[in-house]
């Protein structure tokens, strides 16, 4: 995950999801959700993908390598949940992707001299603990 310190970088690693890596080229789905059990961030390579405002059954806007102000791991206690706390703030480094399935299913982007490109793949809701979420899905490949 990326935590932001000005413009200084640090890079934990954190694997989640499928990821495949051969000769330099990554792919890797990605799952962000609305759930507060589920995560709403996801790092790829040397980007961080946050969910952000306005999204939809239609359409969802995503942020990539926001700012982290605050990261708090969750607690890894039997029988408790605890979603992990992450505060983030737009910078002028970030950049802001809207996807819909119409005219903006794919946005390509280049971080730190990587060319990337974001697929949106699917939009839909999910039952988790009673409650329905919205949920999407993105395949990312660096190029």
């Amino acid at each position: 995950m990326h935590l932001h310190d000005d413009r200084q970088i640090v890079l934990i690693e954190l694997t989640i999801g499928w990821e495949k890596e051969e000769n330099n080229m990554l792919e890797k789905t990605v799952k962000l959700s609305t759930s507060p059990s589920q995560p709403s961030m996801e790092v790829v390579d040397d980007i961080l993908m946050e969910l952000s405002s306005p999204y939809s059954k239609k359409k969802v806007t995503i942020l990539i390598n926001p700012n982290i102000q605050k990261y708090k791991e969750k607690a890894d206690i039997p029988g408790i949940k605890e979603r992990q706390v992450t505060a983030s703030a737009v910078t002028d480094e970030t950049i802001r992707l809207l996807f819909d399935f119409k005219v903006n299913s794919v946005h390509r982007v280049t971080i730190q001299n990587r060319n990337y490109e974001i697929r949106l793949m699917t939009i839909d809701t999910e039952n988790i603990e009673g409650q329905k979420s919205l949920y999407f899905e993105f395949f990312v490949k660096k190029m």
